[in-house]
Order: C-alpha cells, then structure tokens, then sequence
C-alpha cells in the first residue's frame, strides 16, 4: 500500500489558513520512504491556545517560508496520490484554505481519516 500522511498546525483558532507548520510521511509497502517538514509564516497572528498545543511561536516562523513559498514541494506530495490524516476533515480544511487564500489549484487526490477508520475497528472489536 502507498499513501500520504499529512499533519498541519495552525497559528490561530479563528483562520484556517493560518497554518504554521506542516508534516508529510510518504509510506510504501509499510516503509517509510520520504518525509517532509517545514514551519510556515503564516502572515497572521497567534493566539495561546494553538501555541500551547504545538509550541509554536511567532519568533520560530518569521523567517520560514510562506504556504505559497512551500507549495509545489507539497504538491508534489499530494497530487494523485491517497492521503490519510488523523481528523481529515480538519486538514484538508486547511489545505483548502491555504491553497484559496493563495488562489492555488487544489490536488487530484483522494483522502481517508484515520481517526473515523479507528472508530468504525474500534466498534467492530467490540
């Protein structure tokens, strides 16, 4: 099996295109081949909440690049390829966002949520 994991962070609770940072593990036949990591400027304040969940502070991004700056890295990652996220709903509304806000084409791609399909073999065990 070959997919995608992604994880975002954001740098306030009220923007999804806040993003600060985000994190890709490509996996092929259970094998970690590629990883990606990269902090994020996201142009936009922060607030405690999110900073005390990811650590993340204004100072650790104000040199990184912009999402725009990131994008066809990311792209490269996502694009016609499964992608899986714990919470999908809350990534790809990210992702969605960020790539709106920068008037970027969104992916061909299909994602699962991780955390749905734990619930849905949760139940079944039971």
């Amino acid at each position: 099996m070959h997919f995608i994991a992604i994880d975002f962070e954001l740098a306030n609770s009220w923007n999804r295109s806040s993003a600060c940072s985000v994190g890709l593990v490509e996996l092929r036949n259970e094998r970690v081949v590629n990883e990606y990591y990269s902090l994020i400027n996201p142009k936009d304040e922060f607030d405690y909440f999110c900073m005390d969940i990811h650590g993340i502070t204004p100072e650790m991004v104000e040199n990184e690049p912009t999402f725009d700056e990131i994008w066809p890295e990311l792209e490269t990652f996502l694009n016609n390829n499964l992608v899986v996220a714990h919470n999908a709903s809350f990534d790809m509304s990210v992702l969605r966002h960020c790539l709106n806000e920068n008037a970027l084409q969104f992916p061909a791609l299909n994602y699962v949520c991780s955390y749905l399909l734990s619930k849905k073999n949760i139940f079944r065990a039971a």
